[in-house]
């Protein structure tokens, strides 16, 4: 059986695999390809079913049978990455004596308008994320191998020279763009909408409900996205009040993890870019001590989960036990085929949308995401905010942040998280922007925020163990019994995503959870060598061994 492979730079690549034994897997295509060694490993590459790579396979499905995916002999597979460099693309002079990579010095930060870039004090590889080699003599200069040019660097360099010297109109240009103009983001949002588990949703809103919202909470949403359908003619008119109300009536919800935000789907046509939706499976809560005015998170509960670092409550005691359980929530949501979506969090009534102080935390937490998962992640990046109705009623609306905000968060231009006002409708920056032609240091923040459409679904894991971090619900081994119903296959009795976290504490991450885990995403019974976790598990939830 041979399966073609286009790897990220265009080239083809044939993998020959035995079928005459048990039926090959997508597995087998990945270990061909990282054999090849012309792919970076790190980060790990993805493995798609259609050219622009939008369409991921998930990590669940890599095990199972190419058949069983719609994979035959001479279908095509094709690899979503990087090319490794070659090695005088990487360091060291080059054949004309100059070096062919230039670390970038400092932070590549954004442009003035706005524009995405590196992240902050990441070195800047020339070309690193454009596929090929160069294909110009050893005098030439191509884009891949000439040195990184920062357009805020190079006028912060300009400031410098001229410092102590008075002033010159190159200062006065570089002063002035330097200075963000603060615009209104256009067009549609990256995200067409999010759709949120209901057991999830009214887990997070009953708890709210049992302490009078008087203590106010954080959560990082994990799920999975996919290319959402093209709009309908006259779509366009009711997507004025996308972010208004969850409407929660589950219609499509999945029932195991391979249907799980895969979309069989031609892609989108050429030059156009297709918003994607999001599907939130999971509501993890991090360490935390809320009040009834803002949430706060634990202190070092901050960068594995895309939370504000400097935002901690000083005297928490949850350091390292914090970091501990966000690493294992991130990699157990991994071994789910889940990935990190966006955040959720309450708040009080107020006059403003998402207070400047939401906006810092959602900013940093989607450069967080792009620095681990890659800037078409963070694109579609969501924040639901929970708040109580005149009414009575609670409201879920879902917003993303725009561009430019993540932009001046990158630039250092937006005042920490821990710096803003916690109720205010206004942005606190370090430094003047524009805003309809005036220099201010408080900019609204209805500037940044663009408003995304919720709806609510049934999904595939359970939701019968409590959440973790609950002051006035804590976690016991008591609660394992009633989660772990006797009348479901065990597959599906552990099928819940915070009762294995919290059997990761027990558990070794190394070598158990994984073999669980797997048995979960792939929504199968336990095999007889790992049969021995379901003694373990029953044995510790029974009465005599709690």
């Amino acid at each position: 059986m041979i399966i073609r492979v286009r790897l990220p730079d265009g080239s083809p690549f044939r993998v020959h695999l035995d079928d005459r034994g048990p039926p090959p897997t997508l597995a087998a295509v990945r270990a061909a390809v990282v054999a090849d060694g012309r792919v970076a490993t790190s980060p790990p590459f993805g493995l798609a079913r259609e050219p622009r790579c939008t369409v991921l396979y998930m990590p669940s499905e890599e095990s199972r049978p190419l058949d069983t995916l719609g994979v035959r002999h001479g279908d095509w597979v094709y690899v979503a990455g990087q090319m490794v460099p070659p090695p005088a693309a990487v360091a060291g002079p080059g054949v004309n004596g100059t070096l062919a990579a230039a670390a970038a010095a400092g932070s590549s930060a954004a442009g003035a308008n706005g524009t995405l870039g590196a992240a902050a004090g990441t070195p800047v590889v020339p070309g690193a994320d454009k596929p090929g080699r160069c294909l110009h003599g050893p005098r030439g200069m191509c884009e891949r191998c000439a040195p990184a040019e920062d357009a805020r660097a190079r006028y912060q360099a300009e400031l410098a020279k001229w410092r102590g010297r008075g002033m010159s109109i190159a200062v006065l240009e570089a002063l002035e763009a330097l200075k963000f103009k603060i615009k209104a983001p256009e067009g549609d949002p990256a995200a067409a909408s999010v759709s949120l588990d209901s057991a999830a949703a009214q887990s997070f809103q009953q708890y709210l409900a049992s302490t009078g919202f008087g203590q106010q909470r954080y959560g990082v949403l994990y799920g999975t996205e996919a290319l959402a359908p093209p709009k309908a003619a006259g779509e366009d008119a009711e997507d004025g009040d996308a972010g208004a109300r969850m409407d929660t009536s589950a219609g499509d919800g999945g029932s195991g993890a391979s249907g799980a935000g895969s979309v069989a789907d031609a892609g989108p046509s050429e030059g156009e870019v297709r918003p994607k939706d999001v599907r939130v499976e999971v509501i993890y809560e991090p360490p935390q001590m809320g009040d009834g005015e803002t949430y706060r998170l634990g202190e070092d509960s901050g960068d594995a989960n895309g939370t504000a670092a400097g935002d901690t409550v000083s005297g928490s005691g949850s350091g390292g036990a914090s970091v501990d359980m966000d690493s294992r929530a991130e990699r157990l949501a991994g071994w789910l085929g889940l990935r990190q979506v966006g955040i959720v969090f309450s708040a009080r009534p107020r006059r403003c949308l998402l207070s400047g102080r939401d906006v810092a935390v959602v900013a940093e937490a989607v450069l967080s995401v792009e620095r681990r998962y890659g800037t078409a992640a963070a694109a579609s990046f969501v924040a639901i905010v929970v708040t109580l109705a005149e009414d009575g009623q609670t409201l879920f609306e879902a917003y993303q942040v725009s561009e430019q905000a993540v932009a001046m968060v990158r630039a250092g231009v937006v005042k920490p998280a821990a710096e803003q006002k916690p109720n205010s409708g206004k942005l606190l920056t370090s430094e003047p922007v524009f805003v309809e032609g005036k220099e201010v240091t408080a900019v609204h923040t209805e500037f940044f925020l663009v408003n995304v459409r919720i709806r609510a679904h049934e999904g595939w894991l359970r939701s019968a163990f409590p959440v973790e971090n609950r002051e006035l619900a804590p976690q016991t081994v008591g609660h394992m019994a009633s989660a772990l119903d006797k009348g479901l296959p065990f597959y599906r009795r552990v099928s819940d995503f915070h009762l294995l976290l919290f059997l990761s504490n027990m558990l070794d991450m190394e070598v158990d959870m994984p073999r669980l885990a797997a048995a979960v995403a792939q929504q199968r019974e336990l095999s007889p060598d790992e049969d021995g976790y379901r003694l373990m598990i029953e044995a510790i939830a029974s009465p005599s061994g709690q």
